[in-house]
């Protein structure tokens, strides 16, 4: 029995379907998605269960249809627009469907993307992802310590390391280890 007279279900969207499962790849938005408008009518009994998705600006969006259902089943039911998007990180993976093998993708933490998907993220303008980047740092109370820390890129969390050599320091300014130098000298492990 409805109780409620809302229930939010994630329809089909768009007519493009998506990628099966073992081709991992992303698209740019399609021109069946961009005809979609935020909050029009759409019928969930006349989708097809393929979601509309992309990503922009390092966000990615997709459509849904949101279906109206009355308290009274012997009304229709009605459905809008709804434009959604992934958590800040997490990008739609075409090769986790939600349901079935053409009903879109999951949001997915981008450490868990296919390599290949990735890949495909990376590649696209409009996604506007930066390449992978090498950042080292150093905790303030770990200046001429062995102490730092490496990331990957934005995304990633970073990992604590710390120089093997013995005596050895890490020098921010070079990003590598050394002797401790002039600039250590009574500091940290100096």
């Amino acid at each position: 029995m409805l109780t409620k007279s809302l229930i939010l279900v994630l329809a089909a969207v768009c007519v493009a379907s998506a990628a099966p499962a073992d081709e991992p790849a992303t698209k740019e938005i399609t021109e069946e998605c961009s005809k979609i408008v935020d909050g029009s009518p759409c019928d969930p009994k006349a989708v097809d269960c393929a979601q509309c998705d992309w990503c922009e600006d390092r966000v990615s969006s997709y459509y849904r249809c949101v279906q109206v259902r009355p308290e009274n089943p012997f009304k229709p039911v009605t459905g809008y627009w709804s434009r959604e998007n992934c958590t800040h990180g997490y990008l739609v993976d075409p090769t986790k469907p939600l349901t079935g093998q053409t009903a879109g993708g999951q949001c997915v933490a981008w450490d868990d993307l296919h390599a290949d998907t990735k890949k495909a993220y990376l590649s696209q303008e409009r996604c506007n992802l930066p390449p992978k980047l090498c950042i080292y740092g150093q905790d303030e109370d770990d200046e001429c310590t062995k102490n730092y820390w490496f990331q990957e890129d934005p995304w990633v969390s970073r990992v604590d390391q710390s120089c093997q050599g013995a005596g050895d320091v890490f020098h921010l300014e070079s990003e590598n280890c050394g002797p401790c130098g002039d600039a250590c000298t009574g500091k940290g492990s100096c």
